[in-house]
């Protein structure tokens, strides 16, 4: 017979944090633990982190990329490169974690 018991961030998460309404991301960051040991849904929050770094890379190369391409920077001013770089990463970023929750929603378990 196997026994399930609860996970101790379920438990901080649903009787400390939800009636103090206090956010898992907070409460992770103040804790100073992952927010990921926090979350109910593991593998979402794993892919869910995945695709925010992944978006971020490609972001930021494709932004340098195109400021060289049409002129904006030169290939060899790199703070030009960088800044912009930096830039097209955070939007992609943004836009990644904007549009996570309709691409995959969260199971009603």
């Amino acid at each position: 017979m196997m026994n399930h018991h609860p996970h101790p961030g379920a438990l901080l998460r649903e009787d400390v944090l939800a009636p103090l309404g206090i956010e898992v991301t907070d409460a992770a960051q103040r804790l100073g633990m992952s927010r990921t040991s926090l979350s109910r849904d593991k593998p979402r929050e794993v892919m869910r982190q995945g695709a925010l770094a992944g978006a971020g890379l490609i972001g930021g190369w494709a932004a340098g990329s195109a400021a060289v391409a049409v002129g904006v920077c030169a290939a060899t001013a790199p703070v030009c490169v960088g800044a912009i770089a930096f830039v097209g990463g955070l939007l992609a970023t943004y836009g990644a974690e904007a549009s996570f929750g309709s691409l995959y929603p969260r199971s009603t378990r």
